[in-house]
């Protein structure tokens, strides 16, 4: 294989040339790596914040969902006393049972 003086390639070219594939050699070797892992730890990162925040999220609705089922029955226990006191008021006067009596 010829030399690349031998081509007549001047020895500025040449070395200019081993020092930009050294450059590219040194990127795949270490930059390359430490760019992957740290864009792998960010990823980790951002998966572990929101499994963090889901943890929170489901701490806080496991802490409020009592309340809100106290307060749903205490509102459904006094619609059904409405309900029946409205019942009761438009009762009055009201004999059911005559209302079923046999008239015969």
């Amino acid at each position: 294989m010829p030399s690349k003086r031998a081509n007549g390639v001047k020895g500025t070219q040449i070395v200019g040339r081993v020092s930009l594939s050294r450059e590219i050699v040194d990127f795949f070797q270490m930059k390359l790596p430490a760019g992957a892992t740290t864009v792998i730890r960010f990823l980790g990162a951002i998966t572990m914040l929101f499994g963090i925040l889901s943890l929170l999220a489901m701490i806080l609705i496991l802490v409020i969902n009592p309340w809100f089922g106290r307060r749903s029955y205490r509102l459904n226990h006094v619609l059904n006393n409405r309900i029946e006191e409205e019942a009761g008021t438009y009762s009055i006067g009201w004999d059911f049972n005559a209302q079923y009596e046999d008239k015969g």
